[in-house]
C-alpha cells in the first residue's frame, strides 16, 4: 500500500495569482447569469409577457427540477475518465466546450413567441420550460465542472482561503453587474429591453471565459494521479456515490444551510423589481442604488471577515455570525417599508452575506476532504453536482413562494398598480418568508456540522497518507 502511495501522491502545487485571478473571471460569468435570471425572469414573464403567475411559477419550478436531476447527472459523468481525460484534463472539456451553447440557450429565454397569452399561454408556458432547461443542461455542464475543480485544484489552507478570497470579490463583481445591469437597461413595459439586457450579458461573459481559460485549466499532474487511482478502485453506481455521500453527516449539514441560504438569496433577488416598483413605487433605476448600498456592504465587509477566519480558523463561527445578521435584517425590512431605513439596512444585510459567501468554498472543500477519506474517491463532480441541486430545489421554492404570495394576495399581472394585500405580499417575500428559511439552515449547521480547525488538519495527513 505504501508503495502505490508513493507512486501516486498528488504533489503540491503552488498557483501564481495570475492563475487564480484567472480562474475566477468564472465566478464573474457564473454569479452574473445566476443574479440576472434570479432578478428579472419571473418579473419579466409575469409583468412583461402577461403569463400567469401560477403559469409563470410552475414552468420555472419545472426547471428547477430539471436542473436538480441534471446536475448530479452530469456530476457523475464527470467524475468518470475519459478518452480525452489524459490529453485534455477532468474539468476543462466540459468547461469549455459547452459554454457558447449556454449562452445561446440564455438569449432564447428572452424572446418567447409573440403571441398573446390570454389566447396561448401554453404556448409562452412551454417555450419557457423548454428554453430554460436547455440553457440549464450546458450551464451544469459548464459551471459544476467549474466549482468542482476548486478543491482538486487548490489544496492548501492557504490557496484555498486566497482563491476564496479572490472569489468574493469576482463573484460579487459578477452580483453587481447582475443586479444593476438589468435596471440600467430595462424599461417597465418595454420588453424588448430585457432581450437588450441579455445581449449585453453575453458580450461581458464571453470577454470572462476568454480570460478565464488558463485558470480553469487542469493540472497535468493532478490528472496522472486521478488516472493512476481510478485504475485501482472499483467503478461505483451514481446510486451507491449519493446512497455514501448522503450518509456524511456534515455534508447534509452543509446542504441543508446552503439549500436555506440560496432559498433566502433567491427569493430576495427575485423581489426587488417587485419591491421597487409596487411598493416604493418608483423607476427601475433605483434599484441600482439600493444594490450598489447592498454590494459595497459585502465589499467593506469580506476583508474583516478573512482577517477574522485567518486568525481564528473557525469558518463555522463566521458562516453562523454572517447569516444571523441576513436573518435579522431581512425582518426589518419587511416591516419598514421606507427608503432610507431601506438603504440602511441592506448594506447592513450585505456586510453579513459577505462573512458567509466567503466561507462557502472552503467550508465545502473541507466537506469534500472528509468524503474522499471516508470513500477513499475523489467525486467532486457528483458532491458539486449536489450542491447544485440543492440551489435548484431553492429555486423551484423561490418560484412557488412569489406564485402562492402572488395568487393569495391578489397581485394582478400585467398591471401597473397593484392592491394594498398585494403589495403587502411582495413585503412578505422579500423579507419575512426568506429569512425564516434560512433562520432553520443556521439553526442545523450549528447542531450538526463538526468539522473544528483541528479536525481539518488532521483530514490533510491522511488525504496525503491516502495519495489523494
Amino acid at each position: 500500500m505504501n508503495e502505490v502511495n508513493e507512486i501516486i501522491e498528488v504533489p503540491v502545487i503552488h498557483h501564481s495569482k495570475k492563475i487564480m485571478i484567472s480562474y475566477n473571471f468564472g465566478s464573474v460569468v457564473a454569479e452574473l447569469i445566476g443574479t440576472v435570471l434570479i432578478m428579472v425572469l419571473f418579473i419579466y414573464y409575469e409583468t412583461e409577457i402577461g403569463l400567469s403567475s401560477l403559469l409563470t411559477g410552475l414552468a420555472l419550478a419545472t426547471f428547477a427540477v430539471w436542473d436538480a436531476i441534471n446536475d448530479p447527472i452530469v456530476g457523475y459523468l464527470s467524475d468518470r475518465p475519459y478518452r480525452f481525460t489524459k490529453k485534455w484534463g477532468r474539468r476543462f472539456p466540459w468547461i469549455i466546450g459547452s459554454f457558447i451553447p449556454m449562452v445561446i440557450c440564455f438569449l432564447l429565454i428572452f424572446t418567447p413567441p409573440n403571441v398573446d397569452p390570454q389566447d396561448n399561454p401554453w404556448i409562452i408556458f412551454i417555450w419557457l420550460i423548454i428554453t430554460t432547461c436547455l440553457f440549464d443542461t450546458f450551464e451544469s455542464m459548464v459551471f459544476m465542472n467549474f466549482f468542482s475543480l476548486f478543491p482538486d485544484k487548490f489544496r492548501t489552507e492557504s490557496e484555498r482561503l486566497k482563491v476564496s478570497g479572490f472569489g468574493i470579490y469576482f463573484g460579487f463583481f459578477g452580483i453587481l453587474i447582475g443586479m444593476l445591469l438589468p435596471p440600467m437597461i430595462i424599461v417597465f413595459e418595454r420588453s424588448e429591453t430585457y432581450f437588450l439586457m441579455a445581449i449585453v450579458v453575453v458580450i461581458i461573459c464571453l470577454v470572462c471565459w476568454i480570460i478565464s481559460i488558463p485558470g480553469v485549466r487542469d493540472d497535468k499532474e493532478v490528472v496522472e494521479c486521478f488516472l493512476a487511482k481510478c485504475e485501482e478502485t472499483e467503478d461505483i453506481s451514481i446510486f451507491k456515490d449519493l446512497s455514501s455521500a448522503i450518509k456524511q453527516k456534515n455534508l447534509r449539514a452543509y446542504m441543508i444551510v446552503y439549500f436555506l441560504f440560496f432559498v433566502l438569496m433567491s427569493t430576495m433577488g427575485a423581489s426587488f423589481l417587485y419591491y421597487v416598483r409596487f411598493v416604493l413605487n418608483a423607476e427601475a433605476s433605483l434599484t441600482v442604488l439600493i444594490m450598489g448600498l447592498y454590494l459595497l456592504g459585502v465589499l467593506v465587509a469580506t476583508p474583516l471577515w478573512l482577517v477574522y477566519v485567518r486568525k481564528t480558523h473557525e469558518k463555522k463561527r463566521v458562516m453562523i455570525m454572517g447569516g444571523i445578521i441576513m436573518v435579522s435584517t431581512a425582518i426589518l425590512i419587511t416591516f419598514i417599508p421606507n427608503l432610507t431605513f431601506l438603504l440602511i439596512i441592506i448594506f447592513i444585510h450585505g456586510m453579513g452575506l459577505g462573512g458567509f459567501s466567503v466561507m462557502i468554498n472552503p467550508v465545502f472543500s473541507d466537506v469534500i476532504d472528509e468524503s474522499v477519506i471516508l470513500t477513499e474517491n475523489r467525486r467532486e463532480g457528483l458532491l458539486g453536482g449536489l450542491r447544485f441541486f440543492v440551489t435548484n430545489l431553492a429555486r423551484v421554492v423561490q418560484a412557488l413562494i412569489l406564485a402562492f404570495v402572488h395568487e393569495l394576495t391578489g397581485f394582478i399581472e400585467d398591471s401597473d398598480t397593484q392592491p394594498a394585500s398585494a403589495i403587502f405580499g411582495i413585503q412578505l417575500h422579500i423579507g419575512l418568508i426568506p429569512a425564516l428559511f434560512l433562520l432553520v439552515g443556521l439553526l442545523t449547521f450549528w447542531k450538526l456540522y463538526d468539522i473544528t480547525p483541528d479536525k481539518v488538519e488532521q483530514n490533510k495527513l491522511k488525504l496525503k497518507q491516502l495519495g489523494l
